[in-house]
């Protein structure tokens, strides 16, 4: 297939998912030009996807270039789901700089003035963001399943998530590499040439199927899963307000995972609807430039919507965000799940640091009581000055700080075991006798 950037038209059947944007489109008939002409080169629309394009691409590039700048210039930011994220972000970031700009520049414009180096490299670049995009997200859907559901399993190591992103990027490379060999610079025309008409159909059956079907079948069957285990999820001895939290929680989360299948599919399945009609019913459309550049807005807006999804939504991204650019605290605020006033007002979740990782570690309200314990240091010294909370012996040690685990509701008697969540560590300390 063909991307051709003459005046005078171009062939129908040479389209594929990543390189199709750098068509000059003319009418896809003889009948429908004038019609395709009328519609497709009036002010007002190309105006419109030019804006599009140029909000896509500010607000893609500075979103994921602070999630990227938060986990490079914070360590303690850099843990598996993080480094995954921002390869994400990098990908995006990738899509913004090629696919954004080139898609409107190609569609209307009239010739192909990059030279042949580009001529090659531009179509593999765009194939490369894509993949890498779709493989990450693919690949963060599989930890988190393997964080919740599995929890007792022993976590990804960081040396082993940077190996899986190097082969992400190489399956990238590899599948869009027939996208530079089969171009052809020929003046001021770059084309698309394939040796047979079922190869290329083959290879872009092929990229719905890579890109698009499996990515998407493992990460709803993940988040699925993921939704399921935190539902049946129990906590030992709940109180009112913990029940509260960890319902609120739960709701948070689960919207959370609907909304990242939803986007996804939303994204990318009309792009890729389009492609496969066009396979088939490639004479009897019309107006593709408009129906084409519609569907890539929505799925460039990928852009927009992952830094959102995976990074502004943490609490821990949204301070460092504070940091870098205050005046987004403002906006961030408004992100943050409303809690009742007799809640605890904070959460500080362990593991990644996810909005949806292994159970939670929850403060408790200043005012609130542990059994006769209560948060404030003189009652608390008075409480267990003989060596005992609520009856139950502690180890003494010579004026030394003593940690001990008690229920975050009314102790019932017996100490909780550490593994068992949600738990309240206080330390306290014992006189010495």
């Amino acid at each position: 297939m063909s991307i051709n950037f003459n005046n005078s038209g171009y062939n129908q059947q040479n389209l594929h998912p990543f390189a199709s944007h750098l068509v000059k489109t003319s009418a896809l008939t003889t009948a429908s030009t004038t019609d395709a002409i009328l519609l497709e080169n009036r002010p007002s629309i190309m105006a419109t996807f030019i804006s599009l394009y140029t909000l896509i691409f500010f607000f893609g590039i500075c979103g994921n270039a602070l999630v990227v700048l938060v986990v490079c210039r914070n360590k303690a930011m850099q843990t598996v789901t993080n480094v995954f994220i921002t390869n994400l972000a990098l990908s995006d970031i990738l899509m913004c700089c090629l696919a954004v700009p080139f898609t409107p520049i190609s569609a209307y414009g009239s010739t192909w003035h990059l030279g042949r180096v580009l001529c090659h490299l531009v179509p593999m670049s765009l194939g490369i963001s894509v993949y890498v995009s779709t493989l990450t997200s693919l690949a963060i859907a599989v930890d988190r399943y393997f964080v919740i559901v599995h929890p007792f399993r022993s976590r990804m190591r960081l040396g082993v998530c940077i190996l899986l992103i190097i082969v992400i990027w190489i399956v990238g490379i590899s599948i869009s590499l027939p996208l530079a060999i089969y171009m052809r610079f020929d003046h001021e025309k770059c084309e698309e040439h394939w040796p047979q008409y079922t190869s290329r159909r083959f290879f872009n059956f092929s990229s719905l199927i890579l890109q698009y079907l499996i990515p998407f079948s493992v990460i709803s069957f993940s988040y699925y899963k993921v939704w399921v285990a935190l539902a049946r999820r129990s906590l030992p001895g709940r109180t009112r307000i913990r029940e509260e939290v960890e319902i609120c929680r739960k709701k948070r989360t689960n919207r959370m995972l609907i909304a990242m299948v939803v986007i996804f599919a939303i994204c990318w399945l009309p792009l890729n609807i389009v492609h496969m009609i066009t396979e088939f019913y490639r004479s009897q459309l019309s107006h593709y430039k408009v129906l084409f550049l519609s569907t890539h807005v929505i799925a460039m807006s990928s852009t927009i919507y992952n830094p959102f999804l995976y990074s502004w939504l943490n609490d821990n991204f949204r301070k460092e965000f504070q940091k870098i650019v205050p005046c987004l605290f403002k906006v961030c605020c408004c992100l943050n799940r409303r809690q009742p006033s007799n809640l605890p007002t904070q959460l500080t979740n362990v593991g990644d640091g996810d909005f949806y990782d292994r159970p939670s570690t929850y403060q408790i309200p200043a005012e609130s009581t542990i059994g006769t314990c209560t948060q404030n240091p003189s009652q608390m010294k008075q409480s267990t000055s003989n060596g005992k909370l609520n009856g139950l012996p502690i180890k003494k040690l010579n004026n030394q700080e003593t940690s001990f685990t008690v229920p975050a509701d009314e102790t019932s008697g017996s100490l909780i075991p550490l593994h068992q969540q949600p738990q309240t560590t206080l330390t306290t300390t014992t006189n010495k006798n």
